[in-house]
Formats: C-alpha cells, sequence, structure tokens
C-alpha cells in the first residue's frame, strides 16, 4: 500500500510535468520543424503554423505532440494547408518524410499535416531479409507513435537500386504496435505495400481512407495493406476503413490486402472494394478473422456483405442509400469517433 507521502509526491510529479510542459510553435519561434523537436521536452506540443515545410523529420526518441493548428478547432483546412515536403532530403538514402525509430511510444503523435514527396529510406531488415527501401511518407521501426489525421500523399518509393525491394510508399511500420487513425492515405506509389506495410509488427488501423495506390509489382502486391510476421502474440487490429481502388500489376497478387505468415490479424467493419485485380483479401499462408466487412466477391465470417458500397460521387464517403450505413457490428466501441465541433458527423476523414 503506498503512504500519504508517496502519493503526494506523485501527486507534485504530474503537477511538475504538466507545468513544464510547452508549445513550441513553428515557425514563429523555430524555424523548421525538425528544430523545435530537436529542443523539445517530453510532453511538449509542437505547433506548427501553415505552410510548406521542405523536411524529412526524425522524432529521434522524443514523445512529443507534433501537430498543425489542426489542433486548435479541428478545422480540417489547416491539414491540406500544412505541408510536410520531403522531396529534397539530405541524404537520397534517407528520404522518408517522417521517422521514428528511437522507441518512441503513443505519446509520440503527429497529425494534421499533407505528408508528401517521400521517396523512403534505405532500411536493414532487422530479421536479416536484406536492405530494403521504405516508408515514403512514414517510416516507423521498434517504435509505437499515434499517427492521425494526416493526408498522406504522392509518397514514391520505386527506386530498387542497391536493394531488394522498394516498399511502404504511405506507411512502413515494423516491430512496434503504433496507432494510425483517421488518415487519407491516397495516391502512394510501391512495388508493395504502396499503402502501408506491416512487417512484425501489431497495430491499431482505425478510421482511414486507403484508396487509389499503386504498383504492387512484387510480393503479392498488397497495395492498400501488405503485412508479414507477427510481433509475439499481440494482434493487428483493422477496423473502419474504407480500402478502396488500390491496384497491383501481379495477376496472381492483389490490390487490397496481401496476408503472409500474419496471424491475429482482426479486419471488422472495413470496406475493401475495388481493388485490382480482383481477389480483395489475399490471404497467402495465414488467415484472417474478417467480420461485418463489406469485401467485393464475398468473403467468409460473421456479418460479411457483397454489396456495392455506392459511394458520394465526388469522394470515399458513403452515399445516403448505401447498404453499408449502420450493417456493421453495432457495439458502440467500434462507432466511428464523433467530431465534437460537429455533432453527429465523425471525425476526419
Amino acid at each position: 500500500m503506498k503512504t500519504k507521502n508517496t502519493i503526494l509526491t506523485l501527486i507534485v510529479s504530474l503537477l511538475v510535468l504538466n507545468m513544464e510542459a510547452t508549445i513550441l510553435k513553428v515557425p514563429e519561434g523555430f524555424p523548421t520543424i525538425q528544430s523545435a523537436i530537436n529542443q523539445s521536452d517530453i510532453g511538449d506540443t509542437i505547433a506548427v503554423s501553415p505552410g510548406t515545410y521542405f523536411e524529412n523529420l526524425n522524432f529521434k526518441g522524443k514523445n512529443v505532440f507534433v501537430t498543425s493548428l489542426y489542433y486548435v478547432t479541428s478545422d480540417t483546412s489547416f491539414i491540406s494547408s500544412t505541408v510536410i515536403n520531403g522531396s529534397n532530403p539530405v541524404h537520397s538514402d534517407t528520404a522518408s518524410c517522417v521517422i521514428f525509430n528511437s522507441g518512441e511510444d503513443s505519446t509520440a503523435v503527429l497529425q494534421g499535416f499533407t505528408i508528401t514527396g517521400g521517396t523512403g529510406t534505405i532500411w536493414n531488415d532487422i530479421h536479416g531479409a536484406g536492405l530494403y527501401r521504405e516508408g515514403g511518407g512514414i517510416l516507423v521501426e521498434l517504435s509505437s507513435p499515434t499517427i492521425k489525421h494526416n493526408i498522406i500523399i504522392n509518397n514514391i518509393v520505386t527506386n530498387i537500386s542497391g536493394v531488394i525491394s522498394s516498399g511502404g510508399g504511405g506507411i512502413r511500420i515494423g516491430d512496434g504496435n503504433p496507432i494510425i487513425n483517421n488518415n487519407l492515405i491516397i495516391y502512394n506509389q510501391a512495388r508493395y505495400g504502396a499503402g502501408i506495410v506491416l512487417n512484425f509488427t501489431a497495430c491499431r488501423i482505425n478510421n482511414n481512407v486507403i484508396a487509389s495506390n499503386t504498383g504492387g509489382q512484387e510480393f503479392y502486391g498488397g497495395s492498400g495493406i501488405w503485412m508479414y510476421g507477427n510481433l509475439g502474440t499481440t494482434p493487428k487490429i483493422i477496423i473502419n476503413n474504407t480500402i478502396t481502388n488500390n491496384t497491383s500489376t501481379l495477376n496472381n497478387g492483389t490490390g487490397g490486402l496481401s496476408i503472409w505468415s500474419a496471424s491475429n490479424v482482426i479486419l471488422k467493419n472495413n470496406i475493401v472494394w475495388d481493388n485490382f485485380p480482383s481477389t480483395q483479401i489475399k490471404a497467402v499462408s495465414s488467415i484472417p478473422a474478417v467480420t461485418y466487412s463489406n469485401i467485393q466477391g464475398g468473403y467468409t465470417g460473421s456479418g460479411n456483405i457483397d454489396l456495392n458500397p455506392e459511394f458520394d460521387i465526388i469522394s470515399y464517403i458513403l452515399g445516403d442509400n448505401s447498404p453499408c450505413i449502420d450493417s456493421g457490428d453495432t457495439t458502440t466501441k467500434y462507432n466511428d469517433i464523433e467530431n465534437s465541433n460537429m455533432p453527429e458527423t465523425a471525425m476526419f476523414p
């Protein structure tokens, strides 16, 4: 049992940490986002004003909150107007827009940016597979950050000079358990996992639109999400996502989800539709648990349907007559996150 003095010490420590947490403003106080990260302390917020920042960021183990001004009012215009452009790296072999590779946890947050122009980082796979170029938009290794409310777009990881292959156009994740929530992951390119690569990792991937990612020339494509291996017994939880219009050039591949020897994969309340080739979920050597999802061509599992989702004509939002509305698991915890500034509407996107 803790003594009163111990409890008082804990309370005082928490208050001191809270008082010491500060807001670092870019460019008002710091000329670059990286310079603010370098000077930050645990719990700090780095608030970035609108503009285009030609940077290739590394969180360097800092558990800090890096955000556009979206955090103030949830105004989505700040997402499109605050850009991290990784197209001008100092070193061409380290050309991811953002890197987490120093043990960052879920309190390391990247929120509210357009992330574009990344061409990936040459990475020596820690499982002995060799050199790969991966992670155009974001590279995560041995870390578990939170990545939310971003547009991850037009990152191209196709250069195979000096490497075995290139993957993870939008996001590459390895050997961690990150949270990937409420992002648009669109128009990225890679030879596998053009949208997302999950390599020996757990994850929570919720409420994202993963669309129009292309390439998929190798390893069965998996241009929406490509996954291989496990992180112990911790599951890959993929819920409430729209995965559509992703393309692999392999006849025996998939533009949707490719699952290689990855057990404990939980897919629930997802729309996996109109990916090419027509196999929407390719389970190479393990079978995922798929429930309450709309899978083109059908898929075995409780509550699954095979009906045109009837997207709105100008977006991947569901039209008013979509058969997907309220057809998922109705348990409250699976509901979309509500936008507190716009009651009865979901958070971006």
